[in-house]
């Protein structure tokens, strides 16, 4: 990895020249920075953006990192049938991607946003009563992680664009810090969070749930500082 990394940033310095003319682009000083960073970092329209997406991902994120309790110890599943979980999920998020694509242009990014919602707010509450009074039976038990993840496949793209959108000039900055914030969210729910409920469908369905509310609060707070 480390020797693809230093391929990559070699390949870039010199085969990929910079497209904006010399008067748009961002210094690269310590100082000037230091400075987009700290203007990325007080906006709260970013933290909001942020924190909504990452959300939305820990949904998903959570039966990943809980896989190896939840699949082979609460579905009782083999080794080797891991695609059971994986299978069905992946192919939520490309066809989630395919429909945010073919969409866009149909749908303002607030209703873009909003049917996404929808769908993972109708996949976690079918979690969660399939869970509460039915047995973890395949298909039927896997099918709302699908579900989940069609919608939150759908969304990603449109709050990604709303915030590079807030930094026109340091957007490249904006993605990285999302990304950064969005990878060490993930992180702490799955080293803290996913080992409490792994061996539990109720209670990773209901995980989501909590995690469904946050991403609505977030998204609630910065539709009205945008209105």
């Amino acid at each position: 990895m480390a020797i693809f990394s230093g391929l990559q940033l070699m390949t870039s310095y010199f085969f990929l020249p910079e497209t904006l003319p010399r008067e748009r682009r961002t210094s690269m000083r310590p100082a000037a920075v230091l400075r987009n960073y700290s203007a990325v970092l007080r906006s709260q329209p970013f933290w909001l953006l942020t924190l909504a997406l990452s959300c939305n991902f820990i949904g998903f994120f959570l039966y990943v990192s809980a896989a190896p309790i939840f699949v082979v110890q609460y579905l009782e599943l083999s080794k080797a049938e891991f695609g059971w979980l994986f299978i069905p999920a992946t192919t939520g998020i490309i066809f989630g991607a395919y429909l945010a694509g073919k969409l866009a242009k149909r749908f303002t990014p607030l209703t873009a946003v909003s049917y996404g919602y929808l769908i993972m707010a109708g996949a976690t509450v079918l979690n969660v009563v399939y869970n509460a009074f039915l047995p973890p039976v395949l298909p039927w038990v896997i099918l709302p992680v699908a579900l989940y993840t069609v919608g939150m496949s759908f969304v990603t793209p449109t709050i990604t664009l709303l915030t590079l959108d807030l930094f026109p000039s340091a957007r490249g900055m904006a993605a990285s810090l999302q990304g950064f914030v969005q990878t060490m969210v993930m992180t702490l729910a799955s080293g803290l969070v996913a080992p409490l409920v792994a061996d539990s469908g109720l209670a990773m369905a209901l995980t989501v749930f909590c995690f469904l509310g946050a991403r609505c609060l977030a998204w609630f707070c910065y539709t009205r500082l945008n209105r």
